[in-house]
Order: structure tokens, then sequence, then C-alpha cells
């Protein structure tokens, strides 16, 4: 059989075998029949055969690798369990999903708690084209679960997890073989306010006798006005409770140098700073058979607390410019308040009933009060303001203070 060399693409196909004896030849050469078969020969035959060919010499030792780099750690996936029933495991693409959809649902169950006072319930999700949201009213509420339950296998943020007895809402989307997983809606961080009880003609002493309220805050009062109710501060827990406060200065948040219909009829925040006004004030007392008492509770910058006390309280009418009468001291704070100012008719910058001549106490120590010519007390002067033109109770300190609290309760 003729032998001629098998070229593809005008390449030589022929492998060197052995070692070369010097950089430019190798031992032998095999060459490749255009039938497929071969033929081995010396190298230096075949070169004398076939001169006009380029041999390649046989390919070098492999060298030895290289200092290996270890890349960067990738970021951990996150685990999901396959449910008891057979459901098959949760894809990366299924848990973006299922977050979406929990935000529509957080956001769904939020617009629906206006009912909640105190917590959200949680909801059972699974994964679907839809959300399903129902909505019942909350009746009872349970305290935030030291354990998650069992079937909340799919939970997150375990430790903000809150339990309500009774649905505010639930929402449904279903895995692959009917497997369900849980997500708990957190407490959302803005909830309704509690709303504020209410009674017909009653001070707080009355609602604390009569309904065993013990809870200090805002009280809503029917019967001063015919329509609307009255918010009353009522603070239940000082010297037995049931005491109406009317007064309050604690952190100059709000202006006392008012006219005369403000403080008749009363500004300010029952729940901060504020003055309850002279109208309801009257009305209030007058609702006592047995009289009333006053308490006068201080503060200064220190932070130490003192208390005046008197065993009679009581204003009169806007006819009578709401006069004053306050007796039977008790305290630690100093009797600042029955001398100088009982028998006095209240005082504003634009209606002055003091005896002071020539000039209005209201203006000239920016607030309402019942002067004399002028004070030994007063008590709605300017927060921070200097000496005797803030809030003053001589008895006490001879410096403006920054607390005071004046309230009532009838014998």
């Amino acid at each position: 059989m003729t032998y001629s060399l098998y070229l593809v693409s005008s390449v030589l196909l022929l492998s060197c075998v052995g070692r070369a004896t010097n950089s430019n030849s190798c031992s032998q050469a095999t060459i490749i029949s255009s039938s497929g078969s071969t033929i081995c020969m010396p190298l230096d035959a075949y070169m004398e055969q076939f001169p006009q060919n380029t041999v390649k010499g046989e390919k070098g030792e492999k060298g030895s690798p290289g200092p290996a780099i270890k890349g960067e750690k990738g970021e951990m996936g996150m685990n999901c369990t396959k449910s008891e029933n057979g459901g098959s495991a949760v894809t990366r693409e299924e848990i973006d999903e299922i977050r979406r959809e929990l935000k529509i649902l957080r956001d769904a169950i939020f617009a629906m708690s206006t009912t909640a006072r105190d917590a959200v319930v949680p909801a059972t999700v699974s994964k679907s084209s839809s959300l399903r949201v129902t909505s019942t009213p909350v009746s009872t509420f349970v305290p935030k679960p030291t354990t998650v339950p069992q079937d909340a296998n799919w939970a997150v943020t375990k430790s903000s997890l809150w339990v309500a007895s009774t649905p505010v809402a639930t929402a449904t989307m279903k895995f692959p073989q009917s497997s369900t997983y849980h997500q708990f809606v957190p407490k959302p961080t803005i909830l309704p306010p509690a709303p504020v009880p209410q009674y017909a003609n009653c001070s707080c002493a009355c609602i604390r006798r009569q309904n065993n309220e013990s809870q200090s805050g805002v009280y809503k009062i029917l019967g001063f006005n015919s329509t609307t109710a009255s918010l009353v501060y009522c603070d239940m827990e000082t010297d037995g409770g049931g005491w109406t406060v009317f007064q309050r200065r604690q952190d100059g948040s709000v202006d006392f140098y008012r006219d005369w219909n403000d403080y008749k009829n009363g500004f300010g925040n029952a729940r901060g700073e504020f003055w309850l006004g002279l109208d309801i004030l009257h009305w209030l007392l007058s609702l006592s058979d047995n009289g009333n008492r006053l308490r006068v509770d201080l503060g200064d910058a220190d932070g130490e607390r003192r208390y005046a006390e008197y065993a009679t309280f009581s204003i009169g009418d806007e006819s009578t410019k709401y006069v004053l009468s306050v007796s039977g001291y008790s305290g630690d704070a100093g009797d600042s308040l029955g001398p100088t100012h009982s028998a006095m008719k209240f005082t504003t910058k634009d209606q002055d009933h003091d005896t002071l001549d020539g000039d209005n106490c209201a203006v000239v120590y920016r607030g309402g009060w019942w002067f004399k010519d002028c004070h030994d007390s007063g008590l709605n002067g300017e927060y921070n303001g200097t000496a005797d033109a803030g809030i003053w109770w001589k008895d006490w300190k001879r410096e403006p203070l920054k607390f005071s609290e004046m309230k009532f309760r009838s014998n």
C-alpha cells in the first residue's frame, strides 16, 4: 500500500512519541495514511524522505502549579424547610414573591386595624396569585408570646411577634402540594388612640367613688356643655386619687399670657400644659354638696417637690369675676395663697380687678391670677421668667419654679 500524508485544512497530522534527542528532533514519527492506517519510521528517515515538511516538536513538561488564590466567600442563601405533608422546598424567587405579597398584606391589615388598641394578629400565608383579606372585630388581646407557636415554621423576627385572640385580618396563598407556611405580622408603630371614658355631671372624685376608676388620665364629662363633652384630666393616684386637675405648668410649651375669654373658656392640652377654664371650674365645684378641697403641687429646677393643701375651696361665677375663697392650709410648701389672695377677683391683661393703683398686675407679671396688690403666689406667670415674674410661690422659694399643678377634690 502506498502511504501519503493526511492533511486536514492544510495541517499535517502526525504525532511524535518518545523524547527528542535534541531540541530540533524527536526519535520517531507516525504518519497517518489517507485510508486511516498508520506507519511509524525513524524521524531521520522521515526527514530525508519529506524534507519539505516542518515537524512540531514534542510538548514540553507541564510546569509546576502556581499558588492557589482563595475566592471571596459568597452570600449565604436562605434555608426553607419542607412541610410535613410533602410540600416542595421554596425557591428564592418564591420567597421574593412572598415578601412582596406580605407587604401588601401588612398594608391591608394596618388599614383595617382602626379598631385595634394594642396588637395585630398573625396572618397565615401561602403562595397564590391573589390575596384574600377578611376583617373581624377585635375584642380580647393576649400579651406578646414568649415562644413562637409550633405551626409558625416560617416565622421571621420572632422576638417582635404579637398575637391577638380575635383575628383582624387573614390572607391565604397556596404553596405546591398545599404545603402552608406562616408569617406573623408585627404590631404597627402607630396605633389608634384608646377611647376616652365618658361620664355625666361628675367630677373626678365622683368618677373615682361611683365607678372605681383608678387610672389617671383624660376623661369626658357631660353636662357642662349641652352639645359636646368636656375633657378633664383626673389624678387617680395622689393621696387617694379623685383629683380634678385644672392647671398644669411643666415645660413652657403653652403661653399663659392670655385675655379674659381664654381664661374663662380654657386653653392648652389636658395631657400637657393647660388651664381648664373658669366657667367649667365653677360648674364642677358646684356639683359637690359637701364642698371641695384644693391641692397645689409644686416642683423646682432640681426636681424637689412640695405641696400646699386647703380644706375649703370655691370660686364664684363670672358675675363675681370668679372671686376666690380658700382656707384651711396644710402641707410643706407654705401658705402663699390664702392670706393674700382669698376674696380676690380674677385679673387678666384685658380686665383689671386687682387692688394695685395705676398698674395691672396681670400685665406686670405676665399671666392671669387672683391678684391683690400684687401677689405672694402666681402660677400662671411667664415660664422661665425672672424671680416673681415666673411661676411663683413666695413661702417656698424666692425664685421661679419649673412645675405646678392645681387640682380639687370634693369632700
